[in-house]
């Protein structure tokens, strides 16, 4: 994400990268992001519950501090 749209990566872009390291390496997937892109983060992991089991999806956006987010990464 990205305060400005013009430096917004579409969520395709982000799909691709992810079929490569899941490819690559397999795994879960974290997403990750502030509350004014709860939407998009939403929206990112619905388009790929389908990848993944249910359980390998989990989706934190705007649910954790800039703290919690650092001792997550």
């Amino acid at each position: 994400g990205a305060q400005w749209v013009t430096k917004r990566w579409p969520l395709e872009h982000f799909e691709e990268l992810f079929d490569r390291a899941l490819a690559t390496w397999g795994g879960s997937l974290l997403v990750i992001g502030g509350r004014g892109e709860q939407a998009t983060c939403a929206a990112f992991a619905t388009r790929l519950r389908h990848r993944l089991p249910r359980h390998s999806i989990v989706n934190l956006a705007g649910r954790t501090s800039l703290k919690q987010l650092t001792a997550l990464l």
